[in-house]
């Protein structure tokens, strides 16, 4: 199975295409029991398609190559503490870990939200004193609550005991227990625990209660109940409060959607249905094969053909009855698994499990930051940027191949590749059940901070990037200063600027004669 966040990401995917298409495709054709099955149907195929068993099983995942992972990147900045605080916390917010856990909260009070309905349906019960009526226990409620039902309780106000309408409220309520509408909501309510992120979630949470209420009212109209007494009594009970989301509510609203379900005609436009339940299973077979295509780069081929493989499997499971060759002995048992191993040249870039620092993501970045020092020639020279170094991780989880792929200089460079080199032993990556050598790439940001004297460079990156390639010319009280743009805190301090201006293009060889000017604003001097 994929990793967590793959398979949220690609069952978020097929969740977006089922509401898609339930509600420009199924909603419309007026059949409640088609949409509660099709949105009960596709919410269990898309998770069942997010682990990827569905491709695997079909055989269209396939084998290919893809790039070199890059994990994560480290901030280093020159102050000790600055790099202790804002650098664990920036690493944790914007972390998978930190992900997880801020996810795991959100869960927990969607939770407490769900095991607060069960927790308040149960005392109710045990409190209130309910009688059987045609077999299902009904319960009394003090107040004007509109009538509601879970399982096979159903809930009404006391004056609903006396009052003639009592047997309609209670055909409605028979129908949702004889349809299991609550096994449903419990469902949906469950899955709303894990993606309470999703709104296609809660869409179809909305759109499922309402089909329960289409079908439980076509099902007393099925008994021969007068149409108009029976929307006049929902109409009653409208006005009347509920809240439990786990429950069947009698006036679930929209009310008006009700009404015009219950005056529409009959009808079973199956080829339509049909139609679309084809184009549903043709877009899902569609996003299946571009998740394949995703898939493919979890795997690396192998130099033996699959025939090959098969055909010791088999040699190997003869009986021994079958007549052998006398010159050719059976392979010894570890033959076949020899055979199915990657040549220990092999770097794989994407695996099935991925090598693992000790500890975990956290514990790589912790030791970055305890290990990698600031180089003085760097800080002294305001040099600072990103450093990319890859590396290998062998098949005994030791670390090989560390090289730069993009330096910056001033020691960084060397301070990247030493701390990194010195990582203790990875737990190794393995491809199909072997331990395989796996090239990681690794981002090292070196940063000065604000007490740092070349930090004080107003904005010259920001700069730099807004104005482009090219010379930059910079002005002063109007007058032209000999300087770069990363060396500008040497003549100036942000304290003692007033106001800065970018100019460019024409207005900038109007004002000043050249293509790209700073025009720098000094502050004035008070009189002492």
């Amino acid at each position: 199975m994929n990793t967590p966040f793959i398979y949220l990401f690609w069952t978020s995917a097929y969740f977006f295409l089922l509401g898609f298409m339930y509600h420009f495709f199924i909603k419309t054709q007026d059949n409640p029991a088609l949409s509660r099955i099709y949105i009960l149907g596709g919410i269990g195929i898309s998770l069942l398609a997010g682990t990827g068993l569905l491709i695997r099983s079909s055989g269209l995942a396939g084998d290919s190559i893809q790039g070199i992972l890059t994990l994560p990147e480290v901030v280093v900045y020159a102050s000790e503490g600055l790099e202790k605080s804002q650098l664990e916390l920036r690493e944790f917010i914007l972390s998978r870990m930190g992900f997880v856990y801020i996810s795991l909260i959100i869960s927990v009070l969607v939770f407490f939200r769900f095991a607060g309905s069960l927790v308040y349906l149960a005392a109710r019960w045990k409190v209130l004193h309910g009688k059987k009526i045609n077999g299902i226990m009904v319960i009394p409620m003090k107040g004007d609550r509109s009538p509601y039902s879970f399982f096979r309780l159903v809930f009404v106000p006391e004056r609903l005991l006396i009052d003639p309408a009592l047997d309609k409220v209670l055909l409605h309520e028979m129908a949702h227990i004889r349809k299991l509408h609550s096994v449903d909501l419990i469902l949906i309510e469950m899955l709303s625990i894990f993606f309470w992120f999703h709104p296609v979630i809660w869409y179809l949470r909305r759109e499922i209660k309402l089909q329960h209420e289409f079908e439980a009212d076509r099902f007393v109209l099925d008994q021969k109940v007068d149409k108009a007494q029976y929307q006049q009594l929902l109409i009653n009970y409208s006005f009347q409060s509920y809240c439990l989301p786990i429950t069947n509510p009698f006036t679930f609203s929209p009310l008006k959607k009700r009404i015009m379900m219950m005056n529409k005609k009959t009808k079973n436009p199956v080829l339509k249905a049909v139609l679309s339940l084809m184009l549903s299973a043709g877009l899902f077979a569609g996003l299946m094969l571009l998740q394949s295509a995703s898939l493919q780069a979890t795997e690396l081929p192998f130099t033996q053909s699959e025939t090959e493989v098969v055909n010791l499997t088999v040699i190997g499971l003869l009986p021994e009855a079958a007549p052998q060759p006398p010159s050719v002995p059976p392979p010894p048992p570890p033959t076949p698994p020899e055979k199915q191993q990657v040549p220990d040249d092999v770097i794989f870039t994407v695996v099935e499990e991925q090598p693992r620092f000790p500890g975990g993501e956290d514990a790589r970045v912790q030791y970055m930051v305890e290990n990698l020092r600031y180089p003085a020639d760097a800080r002294s020279a305001g040099i600072q940027g990103t450093v990319f170094v890859t590396f290998v991780v062998e098949d005994d989880g030791s670390i090989t191949g560390v090289r730069v792929l993009r330096g910056i200089g001033g020691g960084c460079d060397e301070e990247a590749v030493r701390v990194v080199k010195n990582m203790p032993t990875w737990t190794p990556g393995r491809q199909r059940g072997q331990n395989v050598r796996v090239q990681y790439n690794m981002p090292i940001r070196f940063v000065l901070n604000g007490g740092e004297k070349k930090e004080d460079t107003p904005g010259a990156d920001l700069l730099r990037e807004r104005i482009g390639a090219g010379e930059i010319v910079i002005f002063i009280d109007g007058k032209r200063v000999d300087a770069e743009v990363e060396n500008l805190n040497e003549i100036i301090t942000p304290a003692e600027i007033e106001s800065m201006s970018v100019f460019k293009g024409e207005k900038a060889r109007e004002l000043y004669g050249h293509e790209n000017v700073i025009s720098i604003t000094r502050k004035e001097k008070k009189a002492e």
